[in-house]
């Protein structure tokens, strides 16, 4: 097997599998830690958080991509790799243009479907950067949905579902580089 097949299993693999496991630590990890800050510092963790995540993310979503892309590419070249039917899911040239699609998809998935929950996140941060932290009852009155709390809380479901699909995308990749081709 070439080198460089060898290089881009163990690139694809790797980035997709960390990168999987560094979302859902952004939800199951670090959300119940922020929950237990004053709400104005909540805003302003949770903004952090989501910087950072957007200044890695993409990155390692696209290496991911461009890695299983290649790998499928290459098991495109390889008969046994297409099991010999039209279509068969199960193949790795199947698994990993699946995977080389669904990885990167959580770009889209974050500017469309999580867009209104960060903006109104964004905005209680810039809100409450200039508030005393601890002030009592500043979101009182509002409806749950609304108030940083809530906003987190969605926020934390949504950013799980990026996990699922980058981890999904990262077990197809793994199931199709352990294969025999």
């Amino acid at each position: 097997m070439p080198s460089a097949v060898r290089v881009a299993q163990i690139v694809g693999v790797t980035a997709s599998a960390w990168l999987s496991g560094t979302i859902a630590f952004a939800s199951f990890g670090v959300i119940p830690a922020l929950r237990l800050a004053p709400t104005q510092v909540q805003a302003q963790q949770w903004e952090k958080v989501f910087w950072i995540g957007a200044s890695t993310a993409p990155p390692l979503a696209l290496m991911s991509s461009l890695a299983f892309g290649y790998l499928a590419n290459q098991a495109s070249k390889v008969p046994q790799a297409l099991s010999g039917t039209a279509i068969a899911p199960t193949t790795p040239f199947y698994l990993l243009t699946t995977s080389a699609v669904i990885i990167p998809a959580i770009v889209p998935y974050t500017l469309f479907l999580m867009k209104n929950t960060n903006n109104k996140l964004h905005a209680k941060a810039a809100k409450y950067r200039n508030t005393i932290a601890g002030e009592k009852n500043i979101e009182a009155g509002m409806p749950r949905e609304e108030t940083v709390e809530g906003l987190v809380s969605k926020w934390y479901w949504l950013n799980m579902l990026r996990a699922v699909m980058v981890g999904s995308g990262a077990a197809m990749g793994l199931v199709a580089v352990l294969g025999n081709w």
